[in-house]
């Protein structure tokens, strides 16, 4: 038995890649979506700092946070606020799981608020256009 490792887990929210199918960006339409560079930068500051042991970064959607309460969303317009991706989770946050995922959650549903009916059929257009685009770009 292997005693003091710690293990340091990156986890992604839905990432704007290829492993999507349309079905899925249908699904996911009205939703934003993370950005596979702010998965890169996770991954990056695990490897890069040794003394990040036993913890967690979950990536989602890029909005932008109050200064002071990194779950409370402020307008893009907000010169205090800061845009962030990424959020760190402790091992000691797991033993209040439900506060921390009813907080994440309530984010993510503030996200999906914010972008309404317009970011709905913007995902929508993106979802149908997506393998085109692709081939286009190849």
């Amino acid at each position: 038995m292997v005693t003091g490792v710690r293990v340091n887990i990156v986890c992604p929210y839905f990432i704007d890649t290829p492993l999507i199918p349309v079905a899925g960006r249908v699904v996911l339409a009205g939703g934003a979506t993370g950005k596979p560079e702010d998965v890169i930068d996770a991954a990056t500051r695990m490897m890069a700092d040794t003394r990040i042991a036993g913890r967690s970064l979950f990536i989602g959607p890029k909005v932008k946070i109050s200064a002071d309460n990194e779950f409370q969303l402020v307008p893009q317009t907000d010169k205090m606020g800061r845009e962030v991706a990424m959020w760190e989770a402790f091992a000691d946050d797991f033993e209040v799981n439900e506060v921390f995922n009813r907080r994440m959650v309530g984010l993510f549903n503030q996200i999906e608020a914010t972008r309404g009916w317009i970011g709905w059929a913007g995902d929508m257009i993106s979802a149908f256009t997506y393998p085109l685009r692709v081939w286009i770009g190849k």
